[in-house]
């Protein structure tokens, strides 16, 4: 960043921001781990499972068990290529003609021939739109013959 504002002169706002996700991720992998633990020891408790009864029990923990060690995975996935793809955004402006900041009135004659030439064009506008409604006009004068 400093590389970019080296011949810089001003500079108007400046935003930098990062998050640690290192502790994030390392948590989440503990967490990961545990859960798999304590579902191996519902998987040994499901072996020695004596009725249907405890069997949908402890599946429904297994389950449960199975859908957190999903949630955390997918979190640690997305933040392990979070921080693998970061983001930069600059934006530049930059003043090409610092004189040219410094509007000048323009005279009275420039005026006079900014007005002309407005004015002639807005005559031939009209010139254009008069002429392109001439079915219009051949109406009317039909009309005026036939009355």
């Amino acid at each position: 960043m400093n590389d970019f504002l080296a011949d810089v002169d001003k500079v108007n706002e400046r935003n930098i921001t990062s998050q640690e996700v290192t502790g994030d991720i390392v948590n989440g992998k503990s967490r990961i781990e545990a859960k798999k633990k304590v579902r191996q020891r519902y998987m040994d408790l499901l072996k020695g499972a004596k009725n249907m009864k405890e069997i949908l029990e402890i599946q429904k923990e297994i389950n449960g068990i199975q859908e957190d060690i999903k949630t955390v995975s997918g979190r640690v996935n997305y933040l392990s290529h979070a921080s693998a793809m970061s983001t930069i955004c600059l934006t530049f402006c930059q003043v090409l003609n610092p004189t040219a900041s410094i509007t000048q009135q323009p005279d009275f004659l420039a005026k006079l021939k900014t007005s002309f030439s407005r004015g002639l064009h807005w005559m031939g506008e009209c010139l254009v739109v008069i002429i392109a409604i001439w079915p219009l006009w051949l109406l009317a004068f039909l009309i005026y013959v036939f009355f």
